[in-house]
């Protein structure tokens, strides 16, 4: 998992016991909430009680607007997800393991093999329109590519 906290990477591994319990809450080494698998009633609780608290924190490193437009970004990482669910996303490169980083203003999407990056704009309703048009995204490889509002063609920069 990235890690908003550190800047890391958190890898943890688990059995099926494991996986089935009702309350497995996941953390970075620095304490930082991770992760939550298990019950929807749990979980529910949990996001009530993290809401509650980072109402009444002064020091809270992520609220309700560390993302530049909440809603937008989570309509676009549920488009990132159907997509990826319908192994539509890709890299020419031929070995598409893509690993995604989140930004307040952007999704990055990077190929593992060949470091091709795809930025994904979402901040407003035309940067979610332009990506809900797209049927398949695909890395070039060995370059940087956009997807926004503002130009509706990807704009390439080669490396």
């Amino acid at each position: 998992m990235n890690c908003f906290s550190c800047g890391g990477k958190h890898v943890f591994r688990l059995n099926l016991r494991e996986v089935l319990k009702e309350n497995n809450m996941f953390y970075c080494f620095y304490g930082t909430e991770l992760c939550f698998i298990g019950t929807e009633k749990k979980g529910n609780q949990i996001l009530l009680e993290t809401q509650i608290s980072i109402g009444k924190s002064e020091n809270a490193i992520y609220g309700d607007d560390y993302f530049n437009n909440f809603k937008v970004f989570g309509k676009a990482l549920k488009q990132l997800y159907l997509l990826n669910s319908k192994q539509k996303i890709n890299c020419d490169c031929g070995k598409s393991e893509i690993h995604i980083q989140l930004f307040p203003d952007r999704l990055e999407l990077r190929c593992a093999h060949c470091h091709s990056v795809k930025i994904i704009f979402a901040e407003t309703e035309e940067d979610l329109s332009i990506l809900m048009k797209k049927d398949k995204i695909s890395l070039k490889e060995h370059n940087i590519s956009c997807i926004d509002s503002i130009n509706e063609e990807n704009r390439d920069i080669k490396e």
